[in-house]
């Protein structure tokens, strides 16, 4: 378990609680997009991190998992 991120101001809607967990997965694999997304697809963390915008707190969960791997290394 990387987190459990529950501050009830993080969601501006209501009061959200995610329970934030990793997972190990072969990058070679492909992925699918389900119903609840019209695509997916693989993306480099140190891209995301340094590229992209993220709503409500999800770019310092994103943080925590990546300390928390190079605390593993």
């Amino acid at each position: 378990m990387i987190c459990v991120a529950g501050k009830p101001e993080r969601d501006p809607r209501k009061h959200v609680v995610s329970i934030v967990y990793h997972v190990s997965v072969n990058p070679e694999d492909d992925v699918k997009a389900g119903d609840d997304a019209a695509s997916a697809k693989w993306y480099d963390l140190e891209k995301v991190k340094n590229e992209y915008q993220m709503a409500f707190d999800h770019k310092d969960i994103l943080l925590k998992f990546i300390a928390k791997k190079k605390d593993e290394l």
